[in-house]
């Protein structure tokens, strides 16, 4: 949950990109300026920022200046064809990206209330799980978490097992996808074994 990502120049190119030739024409260099200072949009900033991509322009190398695609004509006739490449090769452009986009989740995940997890604690009295399992039968929720705090010391240690082992049976009678078939086991236990 806690993993970020930086913003993806490639995406913020794409979006400025309307008519997707590859090449930035003077409206779409406005559209990325717009995106990427406080509005509105002064007329410096976008004058830095043409700036800025015909000094990286001048620095791009060659072979990724030549997988240029078709040409742009440009109002001003210092300005360099406006690549993806050309941006993603820009520091200065890359840093105001990534300023103006603050890093965001790397994963989606959704976090449920209480109301959809079942978290019971399973101990050796077997009334008690019988009281447990049935909760769960009668309530259904989405996810299902029994942790086993058995005292295998304990005679109805096995009991509990063997009434948790049905209950899941019942619960869910068709194996997963991901599930081994009946008799087959992994040959590894861990990973480290594995590797």
């Amino acid at each position: 949950m806690s993993v970020k990502q930086q913003a993806n120049i490639s995406k913020v190119f794409d979006a400025a990109d309307k008519d997707h030739s590859g090449v930035l024409s003077d409206s779409e260099i406005q559209a990325l300026a717009t995106s990427i200072h406080q509005q509105p949009l002064k007329p410096k900033d976008l004058t830095r920022l043409k700036n800025q991509l015909i000094d990286c322009s001048k620095t791009l190398p060659n072979d990724v200046r030549e997988l240029e695609p078709s040409q742009e004509v440009f109002r001003d006739q210092k300005m360099s064809q406006v690549t993806k490449e050309l941006i993603m090769n820009c520091k200065p452009i890359i840093d105001r990206i990534r300023s103006t986009f603050p890093d965001q989740k790397k994963y989606k995940y959704t976090v449920m209330g209480k109301e959809e997890i079942h978290f019971k604690l399973l101990h050796s009295d077997v009334a008690e799980a019988d009281r447990i399992f049935d909760d769960v039968r009668q309530r259904p929720r989405k996810f299902i978490c029994m942790n086993d705090d058995l005292d295998y010391t304990q005679s109805t240690a096995k009991q509990v097992q063997n009434k948790l082992a049905k209950f899941y049976q019942s619960m869910f009678p068709r194996p997963s996808q991901f599930e081994l078939p009946e008799g087959k086991s992994n040959r590894f236990l861990h990973m480290d074994e594995h590797l």
